[in-house]
C-alpha cells in the first residue's frame, strides 16, 4: 500500500511554505498545441551510421529494405528492397515473405517464410507436426497482451507455447542475416554497426509492446543505440509524401501544403488509421490514431467458414485437421486468387480442389462424391466442381470481402466524426497489402464517398511495401514527422508535504523524523490529446527526502483520462518504475533532474544527478523478467 512505502521524491514546483527548494524550481510544461520543444540534457556520441535499414515483421508478411544515408535529402529513390521471395511452387513472387517461423523439436531455427510453410506442410503430411514448433501470424498474438513481460509466452499452431521474445528475436535475426548476406553477395563491405536499424510497429501498439519489440531486436544482435522504432501508418504516410514525380503523383491532392488526410494502413491482420496534415517539409498528426484487428486475414477466416458451409462440418473438420498440407495449399491458392476479386467480376474464382476432398466425401457420405456434396450445399449454383477445380462465382467471392471492408469503414467513419479535429479531413489514403484488392477499394468508395466528408479514396502504387520504404525514409530523417498527438495522460507519482486543508487525512504518511507526507500524488507532464513536437522534453526536478538515501524510485503513471489527483484513482495505472541509484549518497538532499522525452515513437527518460552530472538514459517502460 502507498502508505507503507518509503517516500522518495518531492517536486520542487510546490508552493507549500515549509519546503525550501535546494535548487531553482522548474515549471511544468503547459498543455497546449503550441508547445515549443526544448533540447534534452542528455548528450550522446555523434551518430555515425552510413546506411538505414528497415525491418518489418507484419501480421502476414515480413521483409526488409535499406538505403545509404543522405543528410538533408530524401532517400526515396535510393531504397533497395529485399530480393523477391518465391513460393516453393513458384506460383507467386512477392517482395515480402510470410511471417512464419519453424523451429525443430529442440527449439532451434529451421526455416522462415515460404520455406517454413513448405517444410511444415511436409511435416504434417508425415504426421510429425507435433515434433516441431510452427508460428504463423504470431505478431497478432502479441498485441493486447496484458502485463506483457520478457518471459511472456505465445502459442504455436499445435498448441505448444514458447517465450515470445525468442520467437521475435529469431525472426529479426533471420531478416538481419538475409540483408547482410545480400550485401555481401554484391561485394559491399557493410556491417551491422554501419546501419541505423528501423523496426516497424503497429501504430496503436502500447508502450510495453514497443519495448518488447525493441528488446527482441537487441537480442537478435542489432546495436541498441542504433535502433529506432517507426509507427507503420506514419511510415506509409511518409512513403506517400515521397512518391516520385509522375502523372499519378501530380494528381494527388495530399502532396500540397495544408492538405489534411486520413491514412488507413490495412494489412493481413491490422487496420491502422492516422490523420495527418501536410506541412511544407514535414507531416503533423491532426488527431489521435486508432486501430483494429481487421485485415486480409479476416477474409481468410470468412473463406474458412465458407468451406464449412460448403462441405459440412464433418468433412471440413477432417480436411483442416487431418490433411493439413492440402488445406494450407488451398489457403495459399486462395491467397493468390483473392487479389483479383473485384465487385465487377463476372468470371469464377478457380481453386484447385485437393484430391483428399474426394476421399473424405466418400468416407463421410457413403460413397458420395465432392460434386454432389457441393450441389446439396447452401451454395448450390454458386459453386461448382469442374475439371477438379472449385469454381466460385462473383456473388460469393465478393461477400468474402464485403463483411470485413464494411467493418473497416465503420471504424474509419467513426474516427472522422467522433474527433473534432478530424471533421475537415476530405481524403482517405489506403496502403498495405489488403489495400491492393480492387474489391476493398470499391467497397471503401461505396461506403465512404458521399456518405462521410471523404471526397476521394487514394491508393498509391506499391502500397503493399509502403511501410517498409517509408520506414527507411523515416530512419534517414525522423524530423519528417513534426508532431504527434498524445494517446495517454502521462505523469509522475510524487511526494508532497501533507496539508490538512488540501489533502484527505487517509492519505497522510508520517516519516521516522515526524514529517507528514502525501506519497501518491499524480503529477502529469501532459494530458491526453495534446499535440506535441517530436522529441519534446518535459523537464522535472526532484530531490531525495531522507539523509544518505541510496536510490529514488521514479514511478510513471498513465491514464486515458484528462486529470487525476492521486495515482490510486480509478483509471490511473502504473506504466513503469525506475530505481535510480544515487551516486555517492550523502547527508544533504540530492537534487535529481528527470527529463521525459514525449512525442517520439518511444518514451525515453533521462535522469541526471545534479551533484555528479552523471546522466543515465532509460527506454521506457522497463519490462519485468517474470
Amino acid at each position: 500500500m502507498p502508505g507503507k512505502r518509503r517516500p522518495k521524491l518531492e517536486r520542487h514546483k510546490t508552493t507549500l511554505p515549509s519546503i525550501t527548494p535546494r535548487f531553482p524550481a522548474v515549471e511544468r510544461q503547459k498543455t497546449s498545441v503550441d508547445i515549443e520543444p526544448r533540447p534534452a540534457k542528455f548528450t550522446e556520441d555523434k551518430e555515425t551510421f552510413t546506411h538505414v535499414a528497415a525491418i518489418e515483421i507484419g501480421t502476414s508478411y515480413s521483409g526488409y529494405a535499406y538505403a545509404p544515408r543522405k543528410e538533408g535529402k530524401s532517400v526515396a529513390k535510393d531504397i533497395v528492397m529485399n530480393q523477391a521471395w518465391l513460393q516453393t511452387d513458384r506460383a507467386l513472387e512477392t517482395l515480402r515473405t510470410p511471417a512464419c517461423l519453424l523451429l525443430n523439436e529442440k527449439k532451434e531455427f529451421e526455416a522462415y517464410g515460404y520455406e517454413a510453410e513448405q517444410a511444415y506442410g511436409q511435416l504434417v503430411k508425415d504426421g510429425k507436426q507435433n515434433r516441431c514448433f510452427y508460428f504463423r501470424r504470431f505478431r497478432h498474438k502479441l498485441l493486447g497482451v496484458e502485463d506483457l513481460r520478457l518471459n511472456s509466452h505465445i502459442t504455436e499452431e499445435n498448441g505448444k507455447t514458447m517465450p515470445a521474445l525468442k520467437v521475435f528475436s529469431m525472426s529479426f535475426r533471420y531478416l538481419k542475416s538475409q540483408l547482410l548476406n545480400e550485401l555481401c553477395l554484391h561485394g559491399l563491405d557493410i556491417s551491422v554497426d554501419d546501419f541505423r536499424w528501423v523496426i516497424t510497429v503497429a501504430g496503436f501498439s502500447d508502450d510495453r509492446t514497443k519495448q518488447f519489440i525493441r528488446r527482441a531486436a537487441e537480442k537478435a544482435g542489432l546495436p541498441r543505440r542504433q535502433i529506432i522504432l517507426c509507427l507503420e501508418p506514419e511510415a506509409a504516410s511518409l512513403f506517400c509524401q515521397n512518391l516520385p514525380s509522375n502523372a499519378f503523383s501530380e494528381k494527388i491532392p495530399i502532396l500540397k501544403a495544408g492538405a489534411k488526410y486520413a491514412l488507413a494502413d490495412i494489412g493481413g491482420g491490422l487496420t491502422d488509421i492516422v490523420m495527418h496534415e501536410k506541412k511544407r517539409d514535414s507531416i503533423r498528426e491532426v488527431s489521435r490514431g486508432v486501430g483494429a484487428k481487421l485485415g486480409g486475414g479476416s477474409v481468410d477466416n470468412i473463406f474458412l467458414q465458407f468451406l464449412y458451409k460448403l462441405l459440412g462440418d464433418k468433412i471440413a473438420e477432417d480436411f483442416v485437421n487431418l490433411h493439413r498440407k492440402d488445406f494450407l495449399a488451398l489457403m495459399r491458392d486462395f491467397e493468390n486468387q483473392k487479389r483479383n476479386v473485384t465487385p465487377l467480376t463476372t468470371t469464377y474464382i478457380e481453386l484447385k480442389a485437393p484430391t483428399c476432398l474426394q476421399v473424405l466425401c466418400q468416407k463421410a457420405q457413403y460413397n458420395d462424391n465432392l460434386a454432389n456434396v457441393i450441389f446439396r450445399s447452401v451454395y448450390k449454383g454458386r459453386v461448382k466442381l469442374s475439371s477438379n477445380k472449385l469454381r466460385i462465382d462473383a456473388v460469393v467471392s465478393n461477400e468474402f470481402f464485403r463483411a470485413t471492408t464494411v467493418e473497416m469503414t465503420k471504424i474509419i467513419a467513426h474516427s472522422l466524426t467522433s474527433l473534432k479535429t478530424a471533421r475537415d479531413v476530405p481524403y482517405l489514403v489506403l496502403t498495405g497489402g489488403f489495400a491492393e484488392s480492387p474489391a476493398v477499394q470499391e467497397f471503401m468508395n461505396q461506403e465512404l464517398v458521399g456518405k462521410t466528408q471523404i471526397k476521394q479514396v487514394i491508393v498509391p502504387p506499391d502500397s503493399d511495401i509502403a511501410v517498409l520504404k517509408g520506414a527507411v525514409i523515416y530512419g534517414n530523417n525522423p524530423a519528417g514527422i513534426s508532431s504527434r498527438v498524445l494517446r495517454n495522460t502521462v505523469g509522475l507519482r510524487i511526494a508532497r508535504l501533507f496539508n490538512p486543508e488540501m489533502h484527505p487525512p487517509d492519505k497522510k504518511t508520517v516519516l521516522a523524523n515526524g514529517t507528514e507526507y502525501i506519497l501518491d500524488i499524480f503529477s502529469p507532464f501532459l494530458t491526453i490529446g495534446t499535440r506535441v513536437p517530436t522529441a519534446f522534453v518535459s523537464h522535472q526536478s526532484l530531490t531525495t527526502t531522507e539523509p544518505n538515501q541510496k536510490k529514488v524510485e521514479i514511478d510513471i503513471y498513465s491514464s486515458l483520462g484528462l486529470s487525476h489527483n492521486f495515482v490510486s484513482d480509478e483509471g490511473c495505472s502504473q506504466l513503469g518504475k525506475i530505481d535510480y541509484p544515487i551516486p555517492g549518497p550523502s547527508e544533504e538532499p540530492r537534487p535529481v533532474f528527470v527529463d521525459v522525452v514525449l512525442g517520439d515513437t518511444e518514451i525515453t527518460v533521462i535522469v541526471i544527478d545534479k551533484k555528479t552530472q552523471l546522466q543515465t538514459k532509460y527506454y521506457f517502460p522497463p519490462l519485468k523478467d517474470k
